[in-house]
């Protein structure tokens, strides 16, 4: 695919392709460990994959694996559900109409995980796996992280 880097052109996009882009882009910025805007892109990707599975019957990843991502968050200190926190950390992100002076705690741990989910619930969709997306894989299968 060719990227068409001249703004005065528009381009069509569909919802998979804007998720695309979004995934690869909080994967670049996890790798510079800028994590507030990776979470933010990878959540908004996650919500975006999560709408489109409930109409294609395809569940998400926190759906398939709701209780080992509850696990790993309750273990780093988390009292909610990780899909719970999700959508919190989601929400804190976008808008601050509600206590907007608080501050949020925030981890690469809860990254990775929103990464995952934007990625594995991407490719049950029929996204198509792109280098960033392998590369983001192949590193954390090498660590022994993960396994797919």
């Amino acid at each position: 695919m060719q990227i068409n880097n001249d703004f005065s052109i528009p381009r069509t996009v569909t919802r998979l392709d804007a998720t695309r882009e979004q995934i690869d882009s909080a994967i670049d910025l996890f790798d510079r460990n800028h994590i507030v805007a990776a979470i933010t892109l990878a959540a908004s990707a996650e919500h975006v994959l999560s709408d489109m599975s409930k109409f294609s019957g395809i569940p998400t990843f926190f759906k398939q694996f709701e209780k080992d991502f509850d696990s790993i968050h309750r273990r780093h200190g988390g009292s909610k559900s990780f899909y719970a926190w999700r959508q919190e950390i989601y929400d804190w992100l976008r808008h601050a109409d509600r206590q907007p002076g608080q501050s949020q705690e925030i981890s690469s741990d809860e990254a990775f995980m929103l990464i995952m989910a934007a990625i594995t619930t991407y490719l049950g969709l029929g996204g198509l796996k792109t280098v960033a997306m392998e590369t983001f894989y192949g590193n954390w299968q090498r660590c022994g992280t993960v396994s797919l």
